[in-house]
């Protein structure tokens, strides 16, 4: 649960429907088909070491009690407990939009890997450093100069 929602930026409802079947290897890698609000799908790159664990499940990752897969609401309590008190599935989303964004420097890639319409809603998971802020400032200073 931790994995797919710091180092794939899943919701928790998507984190929940995770499974074997959605797992594919392409001429990159692996990645993990996710279907999203709106049953929107889309395509997520995953450590090949995470997809060979959810393939390893041969069905979903986090099974129901009777069948199917678990409720959203259980992946969210046990994400809670296990990092607890101010953290949460979403803060892992946040993070991760955080991550891939230092990394990138392209709010458009971290949209679409978040799945989100708009790049304005990505805008608001993006938490930009203070030392970001100060490159910014000595790059001005030096064209000035």
């Amino acid at each position: 649960m931790l994995r797919l929602g710091a180092e794939c930026g899943l919701r928790r409802a998507e984190i929940a429907q995770v499974c074997s079947r959605d797992v594919m290897e392409d001429l990159l890698g692996k990645t993990l088909v996710v279907i999203g609000k709106g049953d929107k799908q889309r395509i997520v790159p995953i450590p090949d070491d995470l997809a060979d664990m959810i393939e390893q499940k041969h069905g979903y990752v986090f099974p129901g009690r009777w069948t199917g897969h678990v409720e959203a609401s259980y992946v969210g309590r046990h994400v809670r407990v296990l990092l607890g008190d101010g953290w949460s599935t979403h803060s892992l989303r946040h993070r991760y939009a955080t991550a891939t964004y230092m990394a990138t420097h392209d709010l458009y890639l971290v949209s679409k890997l978040l799945g989100h319409e708009s790049v304005e809603t990505t805008q608001r998971y993006v938490a930009l450093p203070d030392s970001r802020l100060r490159e910014a400032m000595s790059c001005v200073k030096l064209l000035v100069t």
